[in-house]
């Protein structure tokens, strides 16, 4: 961690910030203030903290060891996860060994275990994902242990149930392991304690057994995870992560390098293996057979919807170091007559090495058939993050817009940093993910822009229009480019990357805004009707805010605004599309409650409507649309509480 020199973004920083807020509210709370806030955090968020509570519970007692806390952080996921995983996954190797234990040889698997790179990869970059390979194991473990073939296992069915809960509960993206877990390990039971022989009723009470379970694990999604469970039904996670999914094989080629070519080859060999030594090793060949069948399900599953980074690939290292484990084991047992502790040794000596080579070395170079490495996180060239940051913090009296999304430049990696230097944060919020995020009007209204060149992006072509249409029109200078003019930069980045301060200096054009709309609505013909609202409230120019209380704000879609204390609210624009708009009067709390009034007016055509207090009003606008209109907001005999919003509707 000493080493780092980086300004932490999107998933590098996600749990850390949580860890710290939770592990303050755990210090400076109640002990139940603490539970009460992660039971409602679990019920409503679906990147819920219940990662964290056991390292948040752990940092809480080294506080007194003033460690940074990036570090604290990082040491705490470590200690509390990859040691119990390594105990608990070699206990369950052990116990298809158990009439011919070796404990020579399990001090070896556990020391693979607790140094298999790809553990500690996602985890020392932050990613608290690797405690659902705690409950994955535990699960196995339940399965080799009780013979659900018989009646009398209803507290094992019960913690099987909650135990795969707990694997979705860790991380939501684990669902597909969980699927694969109940598909295939009714088979890994039944089959150990019975034989490829059909015996009807113990066939029942399996599927009856395991049924069960599944039901438990649904009731527990249902009472804890509700707000979850609704988004996920109401949700195509295929289109919203489509931007992150390659093909099958391609995905499959991306995780074996992530996990390391040598082990999936050697994984590969010992599965072939053990078909020739099934008889003399029946019950390790059907685990090794278990583990290879959810390796190959679970990421068929998984590539459907996207392709798999580092923290994605935790369960397929776990199967694939399952299989090389039992498999050496296999090995050893048939062609060594006797296992001495050399053997444990090279184990041990062999998993340290990797694990020396992966994150201790200075040559960060690499053998293809180990995993990649995992050097510190670095930036380069990070004087000029610094400049940049501080020249955006020195831009007059507004904000500034990140139109890049990679990392190399990012809206968060901007402010993050501003944090670190202790700066102001003048970066609005910008969206990445096409499907995921869409297009939203609030960035393209503020004064100043950041664009790097080359535009930059993180997933396949065509799937960030959102970042690529307006930096490409702005750095050539063309469509809505043409309202922005250059005032600071280049800015050298990593990788060469150069960044440039861009200044709004008049507003869009109705030809510039329907030029830069047409290649979404060319792509997404779905999102015609917000495109129409997103044209409309970009064309919002000739803003005039009444004195002492006016103010214009514009969120979505809708508008929120106010009329001055003796002066109206005015701004002119030209609708596109839009069918009607919902005037809402929304402050209920004071005691003048008159009406507002707001106008509508154009060359042709005039409306003039009041609102009043606390209520609504809808009004068909077609006749204003395709022409430029002036909008008036202005109080009648008090201007306490006369701010509206209005929503601008396609019907």
């Amino acid at each position: 961690m000493d080493l780092e020199n980086f300004w932490y973004f999107w998933d590098f920083k996600g749990y850390w910030t949580t860890w710290e807020n939770l592990l303050n509210l755990l210090q400076t709370e109640k002990f139940s203030d603490f539970v009460t806030y992660v039971f409602k955090n679990i019920r409503e968020d679906d990147y819920n903290v219940f990662p964290i509570v056991i390292p948040v519970l752990f940092s809480s007692l080294l506080t007194g060891l003033d460690l940074p806390s990036r570090t604290l952080y990082i040491l705490s996921i470590t200690v509390t996860y990859i040691p119990l995983l390594a105990l608990i996954a070699t206990k369950t190797i052990e116990y298809i060994f158990r009439e011919n234990r070796d404990y020579f040889l399990l001090t070896g698997i556990f020391f693979l275990f607790l140094f298999f790179p790809s553990f500690w990869s996602p985890t020392v970059i932050g990613y608290p994902d690797v405690l659902g390979l705690i409950f994955i194991s535990f699960s196995i473990y339940i399965t080799l242990s009780t013979d659900f073939s018989r009646e009398g296992c209803l507290k094992n069915v019960v913690m099987l149930g909650v135990t795969l809960w707990l694997v979705f509960l860790t991380r939501r993206w684990y669902a597909y392991t969980v699927v694969s877990l109940y598909i295939s390990l009714p088979f890994l039971n039944y089959i150990l304690f019975n034989g490829l022989s059909v015996k009807t009723r113990n066939l029942i009470l399996v599927a009856r057994n395991f049924f069960l379970s599944g039901i438990i694990s649904i009731c527990c999604v249902i009472t804890f995870q509700t707000q979850t469970l609704l988004r996920i039904i109401s949700t195509s996670y295929s289109t919203l992560y489509e931007g992150y999914r390659l093909g099958v094989f391609e995905s499959a080629i991306v995780a074996f390098e992530t996990l390391g070519t040598g082990i999936v080859i050697f994984a590969s060999g010992v599965t072939f293996f053990s078909f020739f030594v099934r008889k003399t090793f029946p019950k390790q060949f059907i685990l090794i057979a278990f583990s290879f069948a959810n390796l190959i399900l679970s990421s068929l599953l998984f590539f459907q919807t996207q392709t798999a980074y580092v923290q994605h690939c935790l369960p397929f290292g776990f199967w694939l170091l399952t299989i090389s484990c039992i498999g050496a084991y296999l090995i050893v047992a048939t062609f060594v007559e006797s296992i001495t502790p050399q053997v444990s040794i090279t184990l041990i000596v062999c998993s340290l090495v990797i694990f020396y080579l992966q994150y201790f070395s200075n040559d960060w170079e690499r053998h293809k058939l180990l995993p990649p490495p995992v050097p510190p996180l670095q930036m380069q060239n990070y004087s000029e993050y610094e400049r940049l940051v501080k020249a955006i913090s020195l831009l007059p009296n507004s904000r500034a817009t990140v139109i890049s999304s990679s990392g190399v430049l990012n809206h968060e990696m901007l402010i993050t940093g501003s944090l670190i230097l202790n700066i102001p944060s003048h970066i609005v919020p910008y969206p990445q993910i096409d499907k995921r995020d869409h297009l939203v009007v609030e960035p393209f209204l503020e004064r100043y822009v950041i664009v790097a060149d080359p535009i930059q992006l993180h997933t396949k072509p065509g799937s960030q229009l959102v970042v690529q249409v307006p930096a490409e029109k702005i750095l050539k200078n063309i469509g809505i480019g043409q309202a922005y003019k250059e005032i600071s930069g280049p800015f050298v980045l990593a990788n060469g990357v150069e960044a440039y301060i861009y200044e709004k200096t008049r507003p869009y054009s109705k030809t510039e805004i329907i030029d830069f709309l047409q290649p979404f609505r060319q792509a997404y013909p779905e999102w015609e009707d917000e495109l129409n609202i997103i044209g409309s409230l970009l064309s919002i120019h000739n803003i005039s805010l009444g004195d002492k209380w006016g103010h214009l704000n514009i969120k979505q879609s809708s508008i929120i605004t106010h009329p001055g204390e003796n002066t109206p609210t005015k701004f002119n624009w030209m609708l596109s599309g839009i069918n009607q708009l919902k005037i809402t009067s929304f402050n209920n709390s004071c005691f003048n409650k008159d009406s507002v009034s707001f106008n509508i007016e154009s060359g042709i055509s005039k409306l003039r409507i009041k609102i009043p207090h606390g209520q609504s009003q809808v009004i068909n606008v077609d006749q204003f649309n395709g022409i430029e209109s002036t909008v008036t907001i202005e109080k009648n005999i008090s201007v306490d509480c006369d701010g509206i919003s209005i929503e601008l509707i396609n019907n």
